[in-house]
């Protein structure tokens, strides 16, 4: 199985195991991800070929992900019309889930409201909020420090 994205290619091998360094999003301007098979029946095939923008995570998405351990998740894709055995391929990852981090902000939105404005400042008038946390404000206490605000 090799996969290609971003003019990176991953040849994977049944027998073989090793590893293979990745860095997304690669290649910025060749915005294509793929899966290619070998059979000994039945030639070369493609499948799972998005293409435009984040193309890799478009192919990620469509992958089953199952988590092995805390730094190996296998990866399992079927081919289209169930035309050939399951395609897998494990993913070790160095801080986290890897790239498969990116999927968790999948329906991400912006919220309504990012700036405030001076009628929203006036609306919300009141006690400010302390600057230091509370454990901050615990220390400070225990250490003696006079605090503002302290009577």
């Amino acid at each position: 199985m090799k996969i290609v994205s971003s003019g990176q290619k991953f040849h994977c091998s049944n027998q073989i195991e090793q590893r293979l360094p990745f860095a997304s999003p690669g290649r910025a301007l060749n915005n294509i991800a793929r899966l290619q098979t070998q059979i000994d029946a039945g030639g070369l095939r493609s499948t799972l070929y998005p293409q435009a923008r984040f193309a890799l995570i478009r192919l990620m998405t469509r992958a089953k992900i199952s988590q092995r351990d805390n730094a190996r998740y296998r990866l399992s894709w079927s081919p289209d019309q169930n035309a050939g055995p399951t395609l897998s391929v494990q993913l070790r990852a160095e801080s986290g889930a890897g790239p498969l981090d990116i999927l968790t902000s999948r329906n991400f939105t912006s919220p309504a409201r990012i700036c405030e404005t001076k009628s929203f400042v006036d609306r919300s008038a009141g006690p400010n909020p302390p600057l230091l946390p509370p454990g901050a404000f615990i220390a400070a206490r225990k250490a003696g420090v006079p605090l503002p605000g302290d009577e």
